[in-house]
């Protein structure tokens, strides 16, 4: 949102910084305001516009100290967690905080506390597009589908890394760097997503709930909402008899088939964002170039497939 008209010029190379992709190949995700009804518009007056359809965790603002700085050193306002706080940032970095905030991988406080001597921030060492909360460096994240699990290299690292290499060999853009910093990391995690799935959730007085009997991987998103929704079943059914095994038999029976629904949302590579042929592959790249801004989350008949029993009274 421009809020000095004093240089033309200096609105003009705010824009170009901000439609430019920087080395890293990420833009803001921005829409630009130029009205001279909002010129001389501060960060606390602007909290008072913003209604309450709006979606983004932040708002922008261009002023006079952008425009006198050749950094372009633009107010980001945030609209979530700290309602009002500022920090400012030079052009060239917007779409670190506005990427990472969006995608709520980082909390405005951590752009705030990591600014310069003159209160600007200019990024992270070894900053990238995603990063881990706790470190300040890049944390490349890369997946593959296989027929089956990679058995013969779950307790071998070297087997690992070669078959990490292996497999994204050819593949371009910053991948080779990423293999190449495998090689030599002392951190490197490798797992399958998988699920678990098991005849029977209970054993005599034992019983299991959540990830530990029936985990629909990370892939679904359907993790927690299970494991809640398993919880109060499970309650609910030892609520309602007196006898430990009558209540799991009941607990299982009125929540196998919700279970089986979410799991299946990614039968056979059915994750959107995992894909496992080329032809999905290259849809899904397609659909995220194509993106303007994050999407709502689109709810499934399998997440509302299980409408919650009112609980039972103890008999």
């Amino acid at each position: 949102m421009r809020t000095d008209f004093s240089a033309d010029g200096a609105w003009d190379a705010v824009r170009e910084v901000l439609f430019s992709p920087g080395k890293e190949g990420f833009l803001s995700n921005v829409a630009l305001v130029d009205d001279r009804q909002y010129e001389g518009l501060t960060p606390g007056r602007v909290l008072d516009l913003i209604p309450a359809e709006y979606q983004h965790p932040l708002v922008v603002l261009a002023d006079s100290a952008t425009v006198a700085s050749a950094e372009r050193p633009l107010v980001v306002v945030d609209l979530r967690a700290e309602r009002g706080r500022c920090v400012r940032v030079v052009a060239a970095e917007l779409w670190s905080i506005e990427n990472n905030l969006s995608g709520a991988n980082m909390d405005f406080h951590e752009f705030a506390d990591a600014v310069g001597d003159d209160g600007v921030f200019r990024g992270f060492c070894g900053r990238g597009p995603l990063r881990r909360r706790e470190e300040r460096r890049t944390a490349p994240f890369l997946n593959f589908h296989r027929p089956e699990p990679p058995f013969e290299a779950l307790r071998n690292p070297d087997a690992q890394r070669d078959l990490v290499a292996k497999t994204f060999a050819g593949a371009g853009w910053e991948v080779p760097g990423m293999v190449d910093a495998m090689r030599d990391a002392d951190d490197l995690f490798f797992d399958t997503a998988g699920q678990i799935r098991m005849p029977h959730w209970s054993s005599g007085r034992v019983v299991l709930v959540g990830d530990a009997a029936y985990a629909p991987s990370f892939l679904t998103g359907q993790g927690s909402s299970l494991a809640l929704v398993g919880a109060y079943m499970l309650a609910n059914a030892l609520a309602g008899h007196q006898d430990h095994a009558a209540a799991f038999a009941a607990h299982e029976r009125g929540l196998r088939e919700f279970v089986a629904m979410n799991q299946a949302l990614v039968d056979n590579g059915g994750a959107t964002l995992f894909p496992t042929t080329a032809s999905a592959l290259q849809q899904r790249n397609t659909k995220l170039r194509d993106l303007v801004t994050l999407p709502s989350a689109t709810s499934r008949p399998a997440h509302s497939a299980l409408t919650l029993p009112a609980f039972a009274p103890v008999p």
